[in-house]
């Protein structure tokens, strides 16, 4: 699922589906964080509260990350953003934190907030975040983002925070967000904004005061570990991010060293306290969250954890050590009806779960997941014990899936048609509990036709794999052609692109691949020969048998082997070879390792409609085997190039130019040089993006760089 596929859900859907918060009696001194991001987060300050003070902690995402990049993967889009979601769950359980999001769609780097509002509606995204003050009543609020520094998405946050503080407690604004229980007015006490090592980019902060030191480096929480500590276990968590690696080498320790805040809005004047954000204010009835995570002492098991209508299955809460007279209650939804079938004799809870033939459904996760704020159990056990003689209550969630009866999936959903027939593969998936079998119908466009395809799969949760043939009719023009695969229970939609596109003959390439199939596919869909080169090949194999060599996104990262032998594909391209490096990030990246040396920025164009120039049309990337015009730059998602080169050798020369708007062109994202007898290219374009696509020019540039050597 693309980013330009997905919808964000009405702001009205979304508070209906907001699951309710019970009131407390007592108050809970409560703090929120508020990120762009996965992975920004304050994770050393969320837990600091939490384990040293007790206090309530929120951690609230206006994304997902499904813009990123994935660097333990191919999941890109909404399926990274599934990833993205489960990793900051699982970090949030580490900081004693509990994560929401809003839901806004993470569109990739952005250098403005204006561009981010844009995209978002500052309207809606201001009344979103207000909402969620409203129902969770933060006392502080702090971030690490400011108004006018970094990524556009943070500014957005900086920019909305400081307008929510004043209207969350504004009767005129939204009002119709009051109706819903739990939902009222609320004035947050205090605003922070986080100061980096004492300083700070932001002309707004340049000047501005350390209110709140938070030193969670140095004291140790009750368990043994100080909050910096458990900030890195929590980061490792963001995989996909390659935290995990980032946070072995020790890189980011300075950034958890101590947390300094700058006081941005506060609700009256408070008294200041160096080292505690709540300095000054005075709660009536205060009470705390105990410094210990409460212990559980029972475990919840299920026959099936992905259920589907009408089906019937078993919940069984078992004690993990010995309690007397257990009782237990399920709280779920509504229709849905449980029996218990607990044996007489065990000092377990079974109960038999009938799912209703009109139940929601919540899975697969990637089709569900915007439609909540926050990841909420279906169906929690309310339970009572006693433990020598005192009483004691737990809430035990149960996470249960609903799916239809089979989910039929592409797992390409952008294909190039070529003029011909094609072949669509198709996944179904099973999740009822017999046996299934039907057929694949195929949904196409008027003068077409197609040979359907069928499934049997014998076992729940079993996949069948097969392949629809698509026949187009002949001369077909230059556009995009819908096509759906139907089952009786779901609906798969996949695009074809008619373009044409073509390699050299004689080419023969070797790929050193990363995280993904990208080129892979790409090179199949083109019908080169070609070949996955592991460690023994670039050690000792013959590799001037390859006419090219592509070197896939971030390999220097994740390909050691790459690393140790980059002098053999030096020697490649002096011997004759011609050797495509697709991107690197400056941390990754040596001079080095291209036979001219240069450095890598962080410098990029975000706008994918940005303009681009061909600055040396005459060479051969722009003319053999395919004639490069100006429609090979339309269609693309996300951004047009990142990491760009910079004190690049005057022995590169500079193919092409872009710039976002109202900058200065960036030319050095497609470098060209010659190299004893062969050619070494180096590009920051995001073509493997492209390529996903089916994107025409993407295709056509990419089969010109390969077939340079011929």
């Amino acid at each position: 699922m693309t980013i330009k596929k997905l919808k964000l859900f009405s702001f009205v859907a979304l508070v209906l589906l907001f699951s309710s918060l019970p009131s407390l009696a007592q108050h809970i001194p409560t703090l929120m964080d508020l990120s762009a991001h996965p992975d920004d987060e304050d994770g050393a300050t969320l837990s600091f509260y939490r384990y040293k003070y007790g206090v309530r902690t929120y951690s609230v995402f206006f994304t997902r990350g499904e813009g990123g990049q994935n660097e333990i993967g191919p999941e890109l889009y909404a399926d990274l953003g599934v990833l993205r979601t489960e990793e900051t769950e699982r970090a949030a359980n580490i900081l004693g934190s509990k994560a929401y999001f809003l839901n806004f769609v993470d569109f990739g780097f952005s250098k403005t907030s204006k561009e981010t509002f844009e995209q978002w509606n500052k309207d809606t995204v201001v009344a979103r975040l207000v909402y969620i003050i409203r129902k969770l009543k933060p006392d502080v609020i702090f971030t690490n983002h400011n108004t006018t520094d970094g990524h556009g998405n943070h500014q957005a946050v900086a920019i909305a925070a400081e307008e929510a503080f004043k209207l969350a407690a504004d009767s005129t604004y939204h009002p119709e967000q009051l109706r819903e229980a739990g939902v009222g007015l609320y004035q947050p006490k205090k605003y922070f904004e986080r100061i980096f090592s004492g300083h700070s980019n932001a002309p707004e902060l340049q000047n501005a005061s350390i209110d709140v030191v938070n030193p969670v480096a140095n004291d140790t929480l009750p368990f043994g570990k100080t909050a910096s500590e458990l900030a890195a276990e929590a980061l490792s968590q963001h995989r996909t991010q390659g935290m995990d690696k980032i946070v072995a080498s020790g890189r980011f320790r300075w950034f958890m060293d101590s947390t300094r805040y700058h006081l941005v809005l506060s609700s009256r004047e408070f008294q200041n306290d160096r080292n505690n954000f709540f300095g000054g204010i005075d709660f009536e009835n205060e009470t705390h969250l105990p410094l210990f995570p409460d212990t559980s002492y029972l475990t919840a098991s299920l026959s099936d954890s992905v259920v589907v209508r009408k089906e019937k299955f078993t919940v069984k809460i078992t004690p993990n050590r010995t309690i007397e007279n257990l009782t237990v209650t399920l709280r779920m939804p509504e229709n849905w009806q449980s029996k218990d079938v607990s044996e007489q004799s065990s000092s377990s809870k079974t109960f038999e779960i009938t799912v209703p033939a009109d139940a929601q459904y919540t899975y697969p996760k990637v089709r569900h997941l915007y439609e909540s704020f926050h990841t909420t159990p279906l169906i929690t056990a309310e339970a009572l014990y006693a433990i020598g003689g005192e009483e004691r209550k737990e809430s035990v969630p149960i996470f249960v899936q609903v799916a239809p009866l089979q989910t039929i999936s592409v797992p390409t959903e952008n294909l190039w048609l070529k003029n011909e027939s094609r072949k669509i593969h198709y996944v179904v998936k099973n999740y009822f509990t017999d046996k299934s079998a039907g057929r694949v119908h195929v949904i196409i466009p008027s003068g077409w036709a197609a040979l359907d395809g069928e499934f049997l799969i014998t076992n729940q949760d079993s996949s069948f794999n097969g392949d629809v043939t698509v026949i187009p009719p002949v001369n077909l023009p230059e556009k995009e052609f819908p096509v759906r695969l139907c089952i009786d229970a779901d609906t798969a939609v996949c695009t074809l692109h008619e373009f044409s596109a073509k390699a050299a003959r004689g080419v023969n390439v070797g790929v050193i691949q990363s995280y993904d199939n990208v080129f892979d596919e790409a090179l199949n869909e083109l019908r080169v020969p070609h070949r996955m080169l592991d460690a023994s090949t670039l050690s000792s194999g013959d590799l001037q048998k390859f006419s090219s060599i592509v070197v896939d996104i971030r390999a220097y990262l994740v390909r050691p082997d790459l690393v140790d032998n980059n002098k053999r594909l030096l020697e490649y391209v002096k011997n004759g070879g011609t050797l495509i490096v697709m991107y690197q990030k400056d941390k990754e990246w040596k001079p080095e390792y291209a036979p001219y040396p240069f450095s890598v920025s962080h410098d990029r164009v975000t706008f994918e409609t940005a303009p681009v120039t061909v600055l040396e049309p005459k060479n051969p990337i722009f003319n053999f085997p395919n004639e490069i015009d100006s429609t090979a730059w339309q269609g693309w998602v996300q951004e047009r190039t990142l990491y760009m080169p910079r004190d690049v050798s005057q022995h590169y020369e500079k193919l092409l130019s872009c710039s976002d708007p109202g900058e200065k062109p960036l030319d050095t994202g497609l470098l060209y040089a010659e190299y004893g007898k062969g050619i070494y290219v180096y590009t920051s374009y995001v073509w493997y993006r492209e390529l996903k696509e089916a994107n025409k020019g993407a295709f056509q540039i990419f089969a010109n760089m390969i077939s340079l050597g011929k």
